[in-house]
């Protein structure tokens, strides 16, 4: 039986991956992307290059909000597991 200590446990490591996967994601986009662009640099400026490899603001904000997820997922990982122990102390 899953009571609710537990959940949260569960909850935080799965929010936490999330914010990971998503980061993970972004910057392995990121990173394709200036591979891509680094071939064309003989053909491109620097300001050109500076603004296509550069983060979007969506992306900067998708970054943000992964970066929240994983403090987010780790601080109910941690709450969960010291509420869990505080109710197996108990009993």
């Amino acid at each position: 039986m899953i009571n609710r200590a537990k959940s949260l446990v569960i909850s935080g490591l799965i929010l936490s991956g999330v914010g990971v996967v998503t980061a993970l994601t972004l910057l392995t986009s990121a990173i394709g992307r200036y591979m891509y662009v680094e071939d064309l640099a003989p053909d491109v400026s620097p300001d050109v290059f500076k603004k296509l490899v550069g983060f979007a603001p969506l992306e900067r904000a998708a970054l943000y909000a992964a970066l929240a997820f994983v403090v987010l997922g780790v601080a109910l990982a941690v709450f969960g597991a010291a509420r869990r122990r505080q109710r197996l102390r108990k009993a």
